[in-house]
């Protein structure tokens, strides 16, 4: 092997390194979903929500709302993500793992295109 050859190698393996923690949240949403494996419950119901009952919340650039569950800061991108949850007349923060951030925010995204898409088709002429 030529040292261009192991230079190349080694410099492909420590950007693989590098970028894991990036794909790892995407790989492991998509084992769950395709598999259907029963993880993080919370978020995973938090996701259900945002795609099952869409109608419900409210969305603007940085966040989506709901009057009962709470709202999602979604401003930072995925990884910062962060759920203010309505308990009684508090709200109490929690700021999901990586892989629920994941969760959270793949629900989140494609219910916000739903109503951006679902807005346009009602406005504009076909």
């Amino acid at each position: 092997m030529s040292v261009i050859t192991i230079l190349f190698v080694a410099g492909a393996l420590i950007v693989a390194v590098g970028l894991t923690p990036f794909w790892l949240d995407r790989v492991a949403v998509w084992t769950m979903r395709t598999f259907h494996i029963p993880a993080f419950p919370h978020a995973t119901r938090l996701a259900f929500s945002l795609e099952r009952d869409t109608a419900e919340w409210r969305f603007t650039e940085s966040q989506a709302e709901h009057q009962t569950i709470g709202s999602i800061r979604l401003a930072a991108g995925c990884h910062g993500l962060y759920v203010l949850v309505r308990s009684a007349n508090d709200l109490l923060g929690w700021e999901p793992n990586f892989i629920e951030q994941r969760i959270i925010w793949d629900a989140a995204t494609n219910a916000r295109a739903r109503v951006i898409r679902a807005q346009l088709e009602k406005v504009l002429p076909t």
